[in-house]
């Protein structure tokens, strides 16, 4: 046999191509899981995971275009929160609960928290706060 030429070792063609590749990584970078990948591309999840462990710029390239798609939706909430959408902010608050969890909600079990009073009362006055901030905000009619 010629020198340089392949030898195909039998069994069925890669599924592994520049094409499934691309279409992989586009779908990471709007935020889909790899799992919803895999089935988009026709792979089973075994598979990619093999394709992680033998290509480390493969693997590379994976945690990039899940990186893009966190900062782009982090962009876009941080965009919403700037343009005080009560919504924004309190998903922003409840997906951070362990930074910003007031201290009259504790981690331990009911029985054994003790209820603070005066901690409620901030709380309150911080709702409060923000429910005037944002009626205070102008709505524009939807564009048709």
């Amino acid at each position: 046999m010629p020198k340089g030429k392949s030898v195909n070792k039998g069994g069925r063609p890669t599924k592994k191509t520049p094409q499934t590749i691309t279409d992989a990584i586009k779908y990471l970078k709007i935020g889909l899981s790899e799992a919803t990948a895999c089935d988009l591309i026709g792979i089973d999840i075994s598979t990619w995971t093999r394709w992680k462990q033998k290509d480390l710029g493969f693997a590379q390239d994976i945690k990039r275009a899940k990186s893009d798609a966190i900062v782009k939706a982090t962009t876009k909430l941080v965009e919403a929160i700037n343009k005080d959408k009560l919504g924004a902010i309190i998903f922003f608050l409840k997906s951070r609960s362990d930074e910003f969890r007031p201290s009259y909600i504790s981690a331990e079990p009911a029985e054994t928290s003790r209820f603070d009073s005066t901690e409620l009362i901030k709380a309150m006055d911080c709702i409060t706060q923000l429910s005037r901030n944002t009626s205070k905000v102008q709505r524009t009619p939807a564009k048709k």
